[in-house]
């Protein structure tokens, strides 16, 4: 499946140059994601490239994929954050906001070329929740005034919250 983030949080359209363009495919027990974006130049965080804590405060893609809505308290779902200087982050989470797992390695790449940088992930399907419905992809850049956060599908509200899981897109079957 091929989709793009297209628009702020908040639904304004971006311009072309500012999309991210993303490819899910599954794959065996994996899901693949591809994904190409603009490269901001944002400092890198000051850690090894891999598994990387708080990774949402530097240039990062993000995907969320949860499974049905039925109860915040108790609702699963999974977040990934990439950034172009190889760091990652997966987060599973039990109820809104509530990690239950973190920091879990997988296969992802990164590389830089010109303006753009692609990330290559191979997640398996076991880090998903169970009977994934709902998923939403985002991208955060720049420094203090300057940080944008753009969305495939827009999370009205006061201010960007990319956990309000009533705003993401039906999950595609495969």
């Amino acid at each position: 499946m091929h989709t793009s983030i297209q628009s702020t949080w908040d639904g304004n359209t971006l311009p072309a140059e500012q999309h991210v363009f993303i490819q899910l495919t599954h794959k065996d027990d994996a899901l693949h994601i591809v994904f190409d974006a603009p490269f901001y130049d944002d400092p890198a965080p000051e850690a090894p490239v891999g598994p990387t804590p708080a990774l949402w405060n530097h240039e990062v893609v993000e995907f969320f994929f949860s499974a049905p809505l039925n109860d915040p308290e108790t609702v699963t779902y999974t977040e990934l954050e990439f950034s172009p200087h190889g760091h990652y982050l997966v987060l599973q989470l039990k109820g809104i906001r509530q990690i239950k797992t973190q920091l879990l390695p997988i296969s992802f790449q990164a590389q830089r070329h010109g303006q753009r940088w692609r990330g290559e992930v191979e997640l398996p399907l076991s880090l998903l929740p169970d009977n994934v419905q709902l998923w939403n992809a985002y991208a955060i850049h720049g420094l203090g005034a300057e940080r944008q956060y753009l969305a495939m599908c827009p999370v009205p509200g006061d201010k960007p919250d990319f956990h309000r899981l009533q705003h993401f897109a039906p999950y595609p079957k495969r």
